[in-house]
């Protein structure tokens, strides 16, 4: 069975920003409130659906997330390379 103390402690973390590792919390990031996107990068492109979000999402008629949880708290191990395709998915497979 699935009890909700399985959760607690690791997902509790996550809610008070307690989560991750001392690496992960030295990292330096840009205070920008939005991804530095390079138009010329052939590997990493802005996904269409954010067009306009430049000017923020109150622009786009979007308020901010409350009460959300996290979907998955993945180790320092995993990387978006592992979790998201590179291509396109066609349509003819399972995915």
């Amino acid at each position: 069975f699935v009890r909700p103390e399985m959760f607690q402690d690791i997902y509790g973390r996550v809610a008070s920003g307690r989560a991750g590792s001392d690496a992960w919390h030295k990292l330096e990031a840009p205070a920008s409130p939005t991804f530095a996107w390079d138009a010329s990068s052939t590997y990493i492109m802005k996904p269409p659906f954010l067009l306009g979000f430049e000017k923020g999402a109150e622009a786009q008629g979007l308020g901010l997330c409350s009460e959300a949880y996290c979907l998955l708290l993945l180790g320092d191990s995993v990387t978006t390379d592992h979790i998201s395709p590179v291509f396109k998915i066609k349509e003819e497979t399972p995915a």
